[in-house]
């Protein structure tokens, strides 16, 4: 494959992974990035992507961990646990 046929399958691998990450779907935009990258591992636009997806489940996990840690402090709070659930919050805080 030459370069400029590389560089369009890139593109187009890019611009699906950038439409899965806008539906939210982390799971394809990350195999898009790895695909991409897999190509030409030097692409900037790849590389970013990659940078931005890596981003967005890390921050999905944080999100995730500080819900869980809400939910938790509800529970803790309901059974007259104040200062656990107090603790709960404190450390789903940023």
């Amino acid at each position: 494959m030459g370069v400029s046929a590389i560089a369009k399958a890139i593109d187009g691998i890019l611009a699906r992974g950038r439409d899965a990450l806008a539906k939210g779907d982390l799971d394809a935009a990350s195999a898009a990035a790895t695909d991409a990258l897999g190509r030409d591992a030097a692409h900037a636009a790849a590389l970013a992507f990659n940078r931005e997806v890596t981003s967005a489940v890390q921050a999905k996990r944080e999100a995730e961990e500080a819900a869980r840690r809400v939910a938790e402090a509800k529970r803790l709070f309901a059974a007259h646990d104040d200062q656990g659930a107090l603790h709960q919050l404190e450390s789903a805080a940023p």
